[in-house]
């Protein structure tokens, strides 16, 4: 009991630290990282002494590190006759790593997902209110940096805060919406309507001044998403058809893609947003597309990291980032990490309203999390963490299935045993 007390403190304070990850404490060490090797050691010490016997959380967790390992061998594999971009991709990939395993294996339950995802709400209202208050010049942060206003505002320039990228925010974003009103209104979480109001207002006010394509285009998808599996769920419609939505949703991401780099459309798609910056950033990502696609058209096994990591280029799609950066053998991984667990919980027949919210929450963050990283490079620290969350949500869902169907047999074997002996 002690140990899972401590275990929650440690992960509780490493969670909320997440949005300072860019303020060292010692050296450039800042403090989730210095927090690392202690909750890394509480970890497996619960893991060691805990009586849990939860198969599905076990196979989950070997799957999950056997996935990372594939990918991690292929990005290796790209840049194993180049000694400094070698360690370089070891040192990142050993980061990503820790961000992927510490939230998957603090998820033992449901009761530790959901005081994560609380958590995970609270990283995302100061996360992406500070774009607001980076923007009006209150505060100054290490990451910040500004771009002319999308709307026209004076003294409110697009702006991002204490997170580094839209797409983490994006995927907050999307996160915090679902938990607030999706899960929330179950009253699991102890949030009461005004908490959760400020919450919304700070964040909406956080969009309105990051001005982000990528965010408002993920929240959208978001919306519509979660109707569409309110309706999946609460019809017992099977995984056949959220696997048609996920093929319509990828269909329409890839038209859109190959509308835009089409000539008359491409100049029609410079002007949303705007501004001549909004037209920079379409034109200097086509060339990071066409840089990658030259890379995974002449190295399309395992890629060619070097070629990416010497020009320090970043390409803002996690496909034709992992295609160029590890092949296809590391990108088939990075997609496993997305259809392992949205085929997991299209199988989940949940039995209470919990189970079910909580189930249409995952498939829908799932599906925001892929088309926000059609912008942006992903495998941060904070889409990692998600990573692990998502990941690890059916397979708890799951194991809170069979106990609950064990506590019923169980009842219901003492009621007859009753009426026997009656």
């Amino acid at each position: 009991m002690m140990m899972n007390y401590v275990t929650k403190l440690l992960i509780a304070i490493w969670m909320l630290s997440l949005p300072f990850y860019s303020y060292s404490l010692v050296g450039t060490l800042s403090l989730d990282n210095i927090l690392v090797p202690v909750i890394l050691t509480s970890l497996f010490l619960r893991e060691f002494t805990s009586e849990s016997n939860n198969h599905n959380r076990r196979n989950a967790l070997i799957s999950l590190i056997i996935i990372f390992l594939v990918y991690a061998v292929s990005r290796l594999l790209s840049v194993i006759e180049q000694s400094m971009y070698f360690e370089f991709s070891m040192t990142l990939l050993s980061k990503q790593f820790v961000y992927l395993i510490i939230p998957a294996l603090f998820l033992r339950n449901l009761d530790d997902w959901l005081f994560a995802a609380k958590l995970l709400i609270a990283v995302a209202v100061i996360g992406i209110f500070s774009t607001l208050i980076a923007s009006m010049g209150i505060v100054e942060f290490n990451t910040q940096r500004f771009a002319m206003s999308r709307f026209g505002i004076d003294g409110l320039p697009k702006s991002i805060g204490l997170l580094s990228n839209y797409g983490d925010m994006a995927v907050l974003g999307s996160f915090a919406f679902l938990m607030m009103f999706v899960v929330i209104r179950t009253r699991v979480l102890s949030v009461t309507n005004v908490t959760r109001w400020v919450a919304v207002i700070l964040m909406l006010s956080g969009y309105f001044a990051a001005q982000s394509r990528n965010m408002y285009l993920t929240l959208l998808v978001c919306g519509i998403s979660v109707v569409y599996f309110n309706l999946v769920t609460n019809r017992g419609i099977g995984s056949k058809s959220i696997a048609m939505l996920l093929l319509l949703i990828s269909l329409t991401i890839g038209t859109i893609i190959l509308a835009i780099l089409e000539v008359n459309p491409l100049e029609s798609a410079k002007t949303i947003g705007g501004t001549t910056e909004a037209e920079a950033t379409v034109n200097a990502r086509l060339q990071q597309y066409e840089f990658a696609l030259d890379i995974i058209l002449n190295n399309p096994i395992l890629g060619n990291g070097a070629a990416i990591l010497k020009p320090g280029i970043e390409i803002h799609n996690i496909w034709l980032a992992q295609l160029a950066l590890g092949g296809i053998v590391g990108t088939l991984a990075i997609l496993g990490f997305f259809i392992i667990p949205i085929y997991a919980l299209s199988r989940v027949h949940a039995l209470d309203v919990l189970q079910r919210r909580i189930k249409i929450t995952g498939l829908t963050q799932i599906t925001c999390m892929f088309v926000a990283a059609e912008f942006y490079g992903a495998m941060t620290y904070i889409f990692m963490v998600m990573l692990g969350m998502m990941y690890m949500l059916p397979f708890l869902i799951k194991d809170n299935i069979c106990k609950y169907a064990s506590v019923t047999r169980h009842v219901s074997r003492s009621m007859a045993l009753k009426n026997v002996s009656v």
